[in-house]
């Protein structure tokens, strides 16, 4: 259920982003074609100041050029903006990538840590995470450090399912390689 949330508010996020980009991608094509289109009228406007007539092959091959450049010139703003989007899409895979990883890190220290409590008969509140990092505190499995990595954690974990703020990827980053190193330390046996 939890995880629905997050996939929602993800999901949410990433639409609104999705607009954005949309939008500013249709806006610089827009941009693009006005700036090409004066640049075709200026081009017509030096050429009926000019004192001398164009034969209609002249006309023709000076039209084909233009449309040639115009060519050229959206064609190269449509790859810079491909780039672009596909820039994005890494930014927000790897993000996607790294808060997932955090999760699933998150889920296996509570089964790890609650394994570990129940396989040393301790007697603990199953359904409270407190507890549990309490328990293990008070084992010795953890130190002073350790429970304010977890601290950090838990309300990490609580801001990506809860949806209550944008999140960082570093972050997520930097809170699963501490969960990692706690799951490593209660995991010994």
């Amino acid at each position: 259920m939890e995880r629905e949330r997050y996939n929602e508010a993800f999901y949410d996020l990433g639409k609104r982003r999705r607009m954005r980009r949309k939008l500013d991608f249709i806006l610089r094509a827009y941009s693009l074609m006005g700036l090409l289109l004066a640049i075709m009228a200026g081009g017509y406007f030096l050429l009926t100041l000019l004192p001398f007539e164009l034969s209609i092959e002249q006309q023709v091959s000076l039209m084909i050029a233009g449309i040639g450049i115009a060519l050229a010139l959206m064609s190269r703003t449509m790859i810079v903006l491909r780039k672009e989007r596909e820039v994005e899409e890494m930014e927000k895979m790897s993000e996607y990538e790294s808060v997932t990883s955090f999760l699933d890190t998150w889920v296996r220290f509570e089964r790890i840590s609650k394994e570990t409590l129940e396989k040393d008969n301790e007697d603990f509140n199953r359904h409270s995470l407190r507890s549990v990092i309490s328990r293990l505190y008070e084992e010795g499995k953890l130190d002073k450090n350790d429970v304010i990595a977890l601290d950090e954690a838990l309300q990490t974990r609580n801001s990506i399912v809860h949806g209550e703020r944008p999140f960082s990827a570093k972050v997520a980053e930097k809170v699963t390689e501490s969960l990692i190193e706690i799951i490593k330390k209660i995991a010994v046996p």
